[in-house]
């Protein structure tokens, strides 16, 4: 559900706002906090967050993709926190990077999904689509 239909329950989108930011936000940074040390003793100094198309503003604005508001700020904000992290300890030799898999069919979202897939792929690349039976 968009966020603007969403926001007619405030109290509704400040639950899953927080909830969703806790989980996917706050978690993470403990994650990485809690094993920062092994990184940062290890040979391969690399840490890869999963990200989603979600979260390119030009993509959303493009093909008008208004389905997954909290989703997208909540993948957003942790793409800022990888990027801080990143920051902070380059001059340790630390990788942070985020990666976004690919489009995923899952059936929840097939008006965006649809958006999605139309012209923004060239023809020489195709989406990675996965089907549930």
């Amino acid at each position: 559900m968009p966020p603007g239909t969403r926001g007619r329950s405030p109290a509704a989108l400040q639950e899953e706002l927080i909830a969703g930011l806790r989980t996917n936000v706050v978690g993470n940074i403990y994650l990485l906090n809690l094993f920062l040390p092994l990184i940062l003793i290890g040979q391969q100094k690399k840490v890869i967050a999963i990200s989603s198309g979600h979260t390119d503003l030009d993509l959303i604005s493009k093909y008008e993709i208004e389905v997954s508001g909290p989703y997208s700020i909540r993948k957003a904000s942790t793409n800022v926190v990888v990027s801080n992290f990143s920051a902070e300890y380059a001059t340790d030799g630390v990788l942070f990077m985020r990666i976004s898999p690919a489009v995923v069919d899952t059936g929840h979202f097939d008006r965006a999904e649809r958006k999605l897939l139309a012209p923004c792929f060239p023809s020489e690349i195709r989406p990675i689509i996965v089907r549930r039976n």
